[in-house]
């Protein structure tokens, strides 16, 4: 991945930025140069008129781990969004999970829909249509440990990034929308394949367990398992 945005797709010769080599025909501007960069609240729960009959999707920072947000889990109403400083955020924006002490700060996702969202979460409304949304989020992510590594600067446990750190934060950014793209492709195509080994690793566990059960409960005996499988790969694993 990092090779993805020091290299790029088109082998140009590399040229020296302030975040390192890059394609000379690259540029890097800082992350609140593409748009608009905010966060939300929290309505009151004890506010009913925030809540019931509310049609517009909220946000918790749990949601970056869909990385493409297509629906809400809480909605809030009109009255919320006009009395408790709830940013519209349009679809095709980036949303960062910004405080926390586990795994969710620093991860980041793509909007699907309009929605607005909690304090825990910043979003960044790009204004420009040369710029992919899935490329800035792709890079984002190959920033999670040092994104971490800033908000627990100093050994600090308050565990949080800033809006005024982000709109500084220094992106490398093709000039053209189409490898921005290219490279997004790319690496939605790894995710996928990587979501496919999870399943089938899971299936394997299923596999294992339902097994492992059937050997204890006497329900299968050793003595008529096939395992001349095994046997083949231990031969090939020592004949390598």
């Amino acid at each position: 991945m990092r090779e993805l945005f020091t290299q790029g797709l088109r082998e140009e010769s590399p040229k020296e930025s302030e975040i390192g080599a890059i394609p000379e025909s690259w540029d890097v501007v800082s992350l609140g140069s593409l748009g608009r960069i905010g966060n939300g609240s929290t309505p009151k729960r004890d506010v009913k008129t925030y809540w019931e009959g509310g049609y517009y999707p909220w946000l918790t920072s749990a949601k970056v781990y869909d990385r493409l947000i297509t629906a809400a889990d809480e909605f809030v109403t009109d009255e919320a969004l006009a009395r408790c400083h709830l940013p519209r955020v349009k679809a095709g924006s980036l949303v960062m999970a910004i405080t926390g002490q586990g795994k969710t700060l620093g991860n980041c996702a793509l909007l699907g829909i309009e929605a607005t969202v909690s304090q825990h979460l910043a979003y960044v409304s790009i204004n420009s249509s040369e710029v992919a949304g899935s490329y800035i989020r792709g890079y984002l992510e190959t920033r999670y440990g040092y994104l971490r590594d800033v908000a627990s600067g100093g050994g600090s446990t308050k565990g949080a990034l800033t809006c005024a750190f982000l709109r500084d934060m220094p992106i490398p950014l093709p000039r053209t929308r189409i490898e921005q793209q290219e490279i997004a492709d790319i690496l939605d195509a790894i995710d996928q394949k990587i979501d496919l080994h999870k399943q089938k690793k899971a299936v394997m566990e299923d596999l294992f367990r339902t097994l492992l059960h059937k050997l204890v409960t006497g329900e299968v005996r050793v003595s008529n398992l096939d395992l001349s499988a095994l046997e083949t790969a231990r031969d090939v694993e020592v004949t390598v």
